[in-house]
């Protein structure tokens, strides 16, 4: 193959994985109803934001999905943890472009984070001639991000923590999204992908299925969101809530209904477990 022709073939892909990468952003968002979260149907427990507010959000991250895979590739010489600070630094600048076009409002600051992995790293394995199923790619994002993880853990003080997820680490333990990345994201591996396909086969459409797959994640992620909202009590019993309608013979829209105007009510919103939705949306359009 020409060098053109191998740039040319780079370019479409980095094209088709933002795509998917906005694509899932796009099908996150329009799963309804969702248990505290926005959706087609209302703004769940954020005042601050709404559906059009994701939906513009998610069109002004479509670049940055294509940039970090591209800077996979050209990184492919490096090893996983030197890529990570190249996809760091893109992924500052999408938060600021999240920012300009949501006029302020924090609509997908940790999926920036997830997405961006997942795009530079496949990136990474198309510039070495390679590829992977979606193991393999949860299993790079392991080693991308553990060696800089395992730092930062290390400098944090008990004190003083900026981000809700750094107060969460120090009240739990638990520690967030980048504790799930640094585990190659075992939540999407053994809860979200499994419930998605399982409901999908079953012949929920493909919007029920998200609910399904979005219960499963509520019901095993420590979600720090839910932590800094609500405390961990309530994060206890609305996975219980979650478990009792997934237990049932049948999704029931209706329950689902109740639990987001319980959500709404207390100010809870699982936002961690949206973005974990949106990741294995992209694992089930990309691989």
């Amino acid at each position: 193959m020409t060098a053109n022709a191998q740039s040319a073939v780079l370019e479409q892909e980095a094209a088709f994985a933002a795509r998917q990468a906005t694509r899932s952003l796009l099908y996150e968002v329009s799963v309804s109803p969702k248990p505290g979260l926005v959706d087609r149907f209302d703004s769940g427990a954020h005042a601050d934001m709404d559906f059009f507010t994701y939906l513009d959000s998610s069109a002004a991250l479509t670049e940055y999905f294509r940039i970090a895979y591209l800077e996979g590739a050209a990184s492919s010489c490096l090893t996983p943890p030197e890529l990570f600070p190249r996809l760091r630094r893109l992924g500052v600048q999408a938060e600021q472009q999240m920012y300009t076009a949501t006029g302020g409002v924090n609509t997908h600051k940790g999926i920036i984070f997830t997405l961006g992995l997942f795009c530079g790293g496949l990136g990474w394995l198309f510039g070495r001639g390679e590829s992977a199923d979606e193991m393999g790619l949860l299993h790079l994002c392991s080693q991308i991000v553990t060696s800089e993880f395992e730092r930062e853990l290390k400098m944090l003080p008990r004190t003083s923590m900026r981000s809700g997820g750094e107060r969460f680490y120090a009240a739990t333990g638990h520690s967030g999204i980048r504790g799930e990345a640094a585990a190659g994201y075992p939540s999407i591996a053994y809860c979200g992908l499994p419930a998605l396909r399982s409901a999908l086969q079953q012949g929920y459409s493909i919007n029920d299925a998200g609910i399904i797959a979005l219960l499963e994640l509520l019901c095993c992620v420590h979600d720090s969101n839910l932590f800094v909202r609500c405390g961990e009590k309530k994060q206890h019993e609305l996975a219980q809530a979650a478990r009792e309608i997934l237990d049932a013979e049948q999704l029931d829209l209706g329950r689902v209904a109740r639990l987001n105007q319980r959500c709404v009510r207390d100010w809870a919103s699982p936002g961690g477990c949206a973005d974990l939705l949106a990741a294995t949306f992209f694992c089930i359009f990309i691989l």
